[in-house]
């Protein structure tokens, strides 16, 4: 995957981690990973970012983010495409704390905790997944890097 920063410059997945284990070291760091996913054309583009939140001054605030594009018709199915979105920030979780023991890591879904939106059907399933996994979570309204970050980045390379 080509990973890149906030400001749109590459990174390589190496230096990335080092920047995450380098933030890890302070005890009120928060790694937060989260992916959103639209349908242009005949693609659905994910992306995925990662933000961190640090008290001290190394690397607060900035993320890195990735984007790819799937053809495949069966994402036009939302519970398929949220779980699609959901696995994909477990994974890249998962590759984080396998090689950042310390790292604080939660993850932010794309789904919504109001039942007036389709995505809500599937919040249970959703977060018991997350958190089957070993991670906590935030959705709609505050799953911001899922929603926010990710989801500009769908858009825009």
């Amino acid at each position: 995957m080509l990973w890149k920063t906030g400001k749109k410059e590459i990174i390589e997945y190496k230096d990335m981690l080092n920047i995450l284990r380098k933030v890890s070291e302070s005890n009120n760091h928060k790694i937060i990973i989260g992916t959103d996913s639209v349908k242009l054309g005949h693609d659905f583009i994910f992306s995925n970012a990662i933000c961190v939140l640090n008290t001290n001054e190394f690397y607060d605030r900035r993320y890195f983010y990735t984007r790819f594009k799937v053809k495949d018709n069966s994402f036009y199915d939302l519970s398929k495409r949220i779980l699609k979105e959901t696995s994909e920030s477990i994974d890249i979780a998962l590759k984080i704390k396998k090689e950042i023991k310390k790292a604080n890591i939660e993850i932010h879904a794309d789904v919504s905790e109001n039942s007036v939106h389709m995505s809500s059907r599937y919040k249970n399933m959703i977060t018991g997944y997350i958190s089957g996994c070993g991670f906590t979570y935030k959705i709609k309204p505050d799953s911001f890097v899922a929603s926010g970050i990710a989801d500009v980045h769908t858009r825009k390379k």
